[in-house]
This record gives structure tokens, C-alpha cells and sequence, in this order.
């Protein structure tokens, strides 16, 4: 059963979470729009002027918190006087905090199943997996996952504290770059993230190497100075990930790197290419 507590993405990312799961599960397509002033519209479906849906979509960790949000959408959603009001939360929900919030709102709220907590929307995502695997924030930081991580050994001097993946995971903004850099590892067996100074490559590179370990990777060997370490370290009776941080920038730049470094490199990827399978990603 799923069981995120959806903390790790940011309110806007948990109302576009929101619009998938509700668009799969009710079948109609949601209007959704920029961060900013909403005016107690987060998603919107108007099939005509007496016929509309809004969803307030709401990133609390309690009810309480939940519902002195709520309080002051009242005065919105009457002023609105929607058809239909939804909500969802990432707070746990009792039968109680249910209708207390149905009493809040009645009688935009037609009854309970129009409020959405935390397990409701687990349950949806079980239903609607699809929607869970666009959402890779969620599942990087699933118990499973980082339980996999910390259980994976890790070498020279590297350390993957539960805590630390959780903070980097909240603050990195999920984009296409993953799913590309992941297919071309499925193709490749690496990757090479390049670009300027600052777009996040390491980040990128991490949240890979999280991914990786979580789907059973057994050893992450991180080489910071030299690529000869990889050589001492492969293992082909172990499935491996590698991460060589920056070693086309100021690394590469230092005098203290050997001359020859750059054909390691491409003998240590020719040598993964010709011995490692493919990982199943």
C-alpha cells in the first residue's frame, strides 16, 4: 500500500498532483494555473456557467493546520457558489475532520468522498500507478526507497544520511532532465550531464544515484579526484553506480591530474560498456 506523506513536493506540485489523480479518477480535464493569488481557485471544470467544479488543493501535515487554512476559503467559495467543491490534502483525515469541513462548506460539498486526505489520495495513486511514476519526487522518497539506499554500501568515505536525501529530494525541482538522463543510462549504461556553472548537474546526478540505489543497486562508489579508483573498485559480481563528480571542470583543470586522464576515462566507459549489463531502471 502507498504511503507518502507528499511533504517532499512543494504546495504547486501537489496541486498538480492533485489535477492528475482527480482527471484519472473523475474522467474530465481540469483547468489549472500559475503560483500566485488564486481566489480560491487552485483547478477549475466548467462544462457550462451553472455547471463548474473548483478544487482546492491544500499541502498541510495536520488538520489542524488544515482546517485554520479552510477558514478563511469560506468567504471565497461562497462569493464563487461552485456547482461542486473538492478538496485535497496531504493531512490525515478522520471521519470526524471530515465532516467538519463538510459543515464548513455545505452545501458546496456534495458529501464526504469530495474530500480527499492523505490516504484517499494513496489509494488513488495504487488505482492510477501512471500518475505515481510522473511524479518521481514521490517515490525517490518513499520508506522503501531510502531504506534501499541506506542498506546499499557505500564507498570512499561517502555518506547517504536518511535525512539529507529527504532535504535535497525537497528542494530539487523535478523536470524532464531525469527521465531523459535515465533512458540514456538504460541505453548506455552511463551518462554524461554537462552545462554551465550552476543549473544543478550534481543535484541531477545525485537524485539519479538515489533512484539507482533504490531499485537494488548494491555499492555507490562516488570518485571525486581521480578515475583510477573506479578501476580498483569495479566489481563485475556486484551491481555498481558510479558517480564522477565534475571531471570536465575544475578537476579536470588541475595540474595535479594526470595527463593521460581522459583516456582513463574513456577506457574506464568502454570497459563498463563491454562488462555490465544494462540495469533495469
Amino acid at each position: 500500500m502507498k504511503n507518502y506523506d507528499f511533504l517532499t513536493l512543494s504546495p504547486f506540485e501537489f496541486e498538480i498532483l492533485s489535477r492528475d489523480i482527480l482527471q484519472a479518477h473523475l474522467n474530465i480535464f481540469l483547468e489549472s494555473f500559475g503560483e500566485g493569488r488564486d481566489d480560491g481557485i487552485d483547478l477549475r471544470f466548467c462544462e457550462s456557467d451553472n455547471d463548474n467544479i473548483i478544487v482546492q488543493a491544500k499541502r498541510y501535515k495536520d488538520f489542524k493546520s488544515l482546517y485554520s487554512s479552510l477558514k478563511k476559503e469560506k468567504e471565497k467559495v461562497f462569493r464563487i457558489n461552485p456547482k461542486r467543491y473538492i478538496i485535497t490534502t496531504s493531512a490525515s483525515l478522520t471521519p470526524s475532520n471530515k465532516n467538519k469541513i463538510l459543515d464548513l462548506f455545505n452545501p458546496f460539498i456534495k458529501n464526504s468522498s469530495d474530500i480527499f486526505g492523505k490516504e484517499d489520495i494513496n489509494n488513488l495513486l495504487t488505482k492510477y500507478d501512471k500518475v505515481e511514476k510522473d511524479f518521481y519526487k514521490l517515490w525517490l522518497s518513499s520508506t522503501d526507497v531510502l531504506n534501499e539506499i541506506v542498506s546499499s554500501q557505500v564507498i570512499n568515505q561517502t555518506k547517504f544520511v536518511l535525512s539529507e536525501i529527504k532535504d535535497k529530494i525537497k528542494i530539487y525541482v523535478q523536470n524532464e532532465s531525469f527521465d531523459e538522463a535515465l533512458s540514456i543510462i538504460k541505453a548506455n549504461i552511463y551518462v554524461i550531464i554537462s552545462g554551465d556553472p550552476g543549473i544543478g548537474k550534481t543535484t541531477l546526478a545525485e537524485m539519479l544515484v538515489f533512484h539507482l540505489l533504490g531499485k537494488g543497486i548494491e555499492e555507490f562508489i562516488f570518485l571525486s579526484d581521480s578515475i583510477s579508483d573506479g578501476f580498483k573498485l569495479f566489481n563485475t559480481n556486484k551491481s555498481q553506480v558510479f558517480l564522477f563528480d565534475d571531471f570536465l571542470g575544475r578537476n579536470f583543470l588541475k595540474q595535479s591530474i594526470a595527463t593521460n586522464e581522459e583516456r582513463q576515462i574513456l577506457r574506464f566507459i568502454n570497459k563498463i560498456e563491454n562488462d555490465t549489463i544494462p540495469p533495469s531502471v
